[in-house]
């Protein structure tokens, strides 16, 4: 019999063991663990029968509104595999079939949104969860692989289920990611004997240029055109909390204005531009600080 599985969360962790006590005695459930996202959001999560997650987190929802701030409250009762291996689990997916190129980011607040966003993602067509991550302030991702048309089913079906649960930041599909994001973001496996694509190669020249976003989906799509905009290196991406992420390309003078003023375009279209920045000849004391992720 499928095991359903049940959320509780909080913005704060008082709130959260209070939930997770009532949870537990309010029915025979088990304990599978807490998830700690950043921004103060924690979730307290149970498995069992349908019917006896529901009364276990009915009395976990009252006790978190007594005690401190719930977020949001839900109950999966048939959470998908993929979900259960990449999301409940923390596995990353190996490798992926040919034709599955395109990329899909579903960006919520919270990680009981994250879960019902990536079931439903999965069950609608035929795409596979590469990863998810968070990235701070509450900041949850979920990242999915596939051909185009499955990878838009999912991404829309995702930010749907997202959007009834918590706050959406962004719904993206890349159909066909530059090559070299794979080896520097977190955006899962290369497609299997895919081939070189976009007119963006290795860069020559040192100045860096920089495109900063609050939420990842933004960066992913900054860091993808701005790779495919002109012969630039990207160097990775860097977190520093509050949501805030940054991706770096190199090259030179003029190929790395080209690729930030196009990363910072799609930037703004995508989700939340915060500043970018080209160095033209940068010191030493700036290539310490070891770029890639």
């Amino acid at each position: 019999m499928p095991r359903a599985y049940g959320f509780v969360e909080t913005k704060g962790f008082t709130g959260c063991v209070e939930a997770t006590d009532a949870m537990n005695k309010a029915a025979s459930v088990d304990y599978v663990r807490r998830v700690d996202i950043g921004g103060g959001f924690v979730t307290t999560l149970v498995t069992g029968d349908v019917g006896a997650v529901k009364a276990s987190v009915d009395a976990g929802t009252a006790a978190a509104r007594r005690v401190g701030e719930l977020l949001t409250s839900n109950v999966i009762p048939n959470l998908h595999e993929f979900a259960t291996k990449f999301i409940i689990g923390a596995d990353k997916l190996k490798e992926l079939d040919p034709g599955m190129r395109a990329l899909g980011m579903i960006e919520m607040i919270g990680y009981t949104a994250l879960t019902e966003a990536a079931d439903a993602a999965v069950k609608a067509a035929n795409s596979v969860i590469s990863d998810r991550l968070w990235i701070g302030s509450g900041y949850a991702i979920v990242l999915l692989r596939g051909d185009v048309a499955a990878v838009r089913a999912s991404v829309d079906a995702g930010a749907a289920a997202a959007s009834r649960l918590s706050k959406l930041v962004a719904a993206h599909v890349i159909p066909s990611p530059h090559m070299m994001l794979n080896n520097v973001l977190p955006i899962g496996p290369a497609e299997k004997n895919a081939p070189k694509q976009g007119p963006a190669g290795s860069g020559d020249g040192d100045a860096l240029g920089f495109v900063e976003t609050k939420g990842f989906a933004a960066m992913v799509a900054a860091s993808d055109a701005g790779v495919k905009a002109a012969r630039v290196t990207p160097l990775g991406w860097q977190k520093v909390g509050a949501a805030l992420v940054t991706t770096i390309f190199q090259g030179d003078v003029a190929a790395v204005k080209a690729s930030v003023d196009a990363g910072a375009a799609e930037a703004r279209r995508v989700g939340d531009l915060v500043s970018v920045n080209v160095i033209p000849r940068p010191h030493e004391a700036v290539h310490s600080y070891n770029f890639p992720k």
